[in-house]
């Protein structure tokens, strides 16, 4: 499955396609929430909607580099963009609390579905010195993020066999999050995991393997308890749990 099968299995109306944005924005027409910089060239940004919130875009001195912005976007986004081609993915209602994306490879895709939160400031990082792997990020709708939350698809520096001198540790796969996961505050996601939906990673944990679906992670490797006769929703509220009953028929148990 390539990483854009990954995005429409997990975000409703996943589309990269610029004939479903009705917005194509011109630098010299920007609207008022969003902030350009940088030296880049043959970029595009597509809106689907309204900007209730403030993004801030730099394309570095890249090209052909896609950002795709979904309706009703709420609080403060970065992307930060440092290679050519990359595709940057926001579904609609998100709500960010200064949420910061750094693509740092080639041809890099980076999709969040619709209805997320992040409650605090976070970093989620794409792609750094993992030698031939292009690995992405997707986050399927719904999932709640807590502050200081880190999402990192490849290791910082590469690391070498030394009779081979063969990079080692390149990653295997994308960083994947299901539909209605939560991520707690200070969690780190680390290259080639997939949170099932329903996942719940406590607070201060290092999440190295996958973590199946209504299971908690906690530790540092983080370690999984999977109990498929509960789940979580975001509030006690008919609403809350009415949108768990959504994802609740979607993704059963595995």
């Amino acid at each position: 499955m390539t990483i854009l099968d990954t995005a429409r299995s997990l975000i409703e109306d996943f589309s990269v396609a610029p004939a479903d944005y009705p917005a194509i924005v011109d630098q010299q027409a920007l609207p008022s929430r969003l902030h350009l910089s940088g030296k880049g060239r043959d970029n595009h940004i597509y809106l689907r909607g309204k900007l209730a919130g403030d993004v801030a875009i730099t394309f570095g001195d890249v090209s052909g580099c896609r950002v795709f912005l979904g309706d009703n976007l709420q609080g403060s986004l970065t992307i930060a963009l440092r290679n050519n081609n990359a595709t940057v993915f926001i579904g609609c209602d998100c709500d960010f609390n200064d949420l910061t994306l750094r693509s740092r490879q080639p041809d890099d895709m980076i999709a969040i579905g619709n209805s997320v939160a992040v409650t605090g400031p976070g970093t989620w990082v794409s792609g750094l010195r993992g030698g031939d792997a292009r690995p992405g990020i997707v986050m399927g709708d719904c999932c709640v993020v807590a502050r200081d939350v880190i999402l990192r698809n490849t290791d910082g520096h590469p690391v070498f066999d030394r009779a081979s001198r063969r990079q080692i540790n390149q990653p295997a796969g994308d960083i994947v999050v299901e539909p209605h996961a939560w991520l707690g505050e200070r969690a780190a996601i680390l290259k080639n995991v997939r949170v099932g939906a329903f996942g719940v990673v406590a607070l201060g944990s290092v999440v190295t393997r996958d973590v199946p679906r209504y299971s908690v992670a906690s530790g540092v490797p983080a370690t999984c308890s999977t109990r498929a006769d509960r789940f979580w929703a975001w509030d006690d509220s008919p609403e809350g749990l009415a949108r768990a009953e959504y994802f609740l028929e979607r993704f059963p148990p595995e």
